[in-house]
């Protein structure tokens, strides 16, 4: 963040306050009879968005496949408002698929999506650029520089 603040621009200050009052640092509040200032954390933790580690190990950065179970669900149902009933059957569907995904992964079946190859290169250069960065390789302004162009090079590229 003191490099963000470092580097915005006069008209971007709102922005990055809001960014950093509710994903990063959070406010302080100095309260009325003290002198002290109390620290309200943000809204939501570093921790909770945060897909340095997620990168380095593997693990998924985004929230797709809820998304994908949320549209198919959506579809399953067939309504913005359902009944009940149609709900129940909506799972019951749903169940019924995620069994026979659990059979077919039983019986050694590879269910696994193939994942576009610009993904996958993206994916293995994210994961060079955190591991440099951890290794001390990469400074902050160097490492949010080049994750940046790659991520505009991955969209150029689909």
């Amino acid at each position: 963040m003191q490099l963000l603040w470092g580097l915005v621009p006069p008209t971007a200050v709102p922005l990055l306050r809001y960014f950093d009052e509710t994903y990063v640092t959070g406010t302080f509040v100095p309260p009325l009879p003290a002198p002290n200032a109390r620290n309200i954390p943000p809204l939501f933790l570093p921790a909770t968005w945060n897909v340095h580690f997620a990168t380095l190990n593997g693990d998924a950065r985004t929230n797709n496949a809820r998304e994908g179970w949320n549209n198919r669900f959506m579809v399953n149902v067939g309504y913005t408002h359902p009944s009940t009933n149609k709900v129940i059957e909506a799972f019951k569907k749903d169940e019924l698929e995620v069994r026979t995904v659990l059979e077919c992964h039983d019986l050694g079946a590879n269910l696994k999506t193939r994942t576009k190859r610009v993904y996958v290169n993206m994916h293995k250069r994210l994961h060079n650029l955190c591991e440099d960065f951890n290794n001390g390789q990469r400074d902050i302004n160097n490492f949010l520089r080049v994750v940046g162009r790659n991520i505009k090079l991955t969209r150029t590229m689909e």
